[in-house]
């Protein structure tokens, strides 16, 4: 997400890409928009979103997003 740009990460508009590649069923994308949603990174703190995103991304075979779901329910 970092690049060569300076200063820190714009969260927004790595959302937005994001959002756009987990149209293509791509399981990083959908991890990090879980990721995205879990720590509130340029948007609200979302649970659900962050379970329903770490979920997807899970179904397609992502193991980063069953360990962030399991830490995630783990953590209640």
């Amino acid at each position: 997400m970092h690049g060569w740009q300076r200063g820190g990460i714009d969260y927004v508009q790595a959302r937005k890409l994001f959002i756009k590649a987990a149209e293509s069923n791509n399981p990083v994308a959908i991890y990090n928009l879980g990721h995205i949603y879990n720590y509130g990174l340029g948007i609200p703190r979302d649970d659900v979103q962050a379970a329903t995103w770490y979920s997807k991304a899970e179904d397609l075979g992502s193991m980063s997003a069953r360990n962030s779901l399991a830490l995630f329910y783990a953590k209640g």
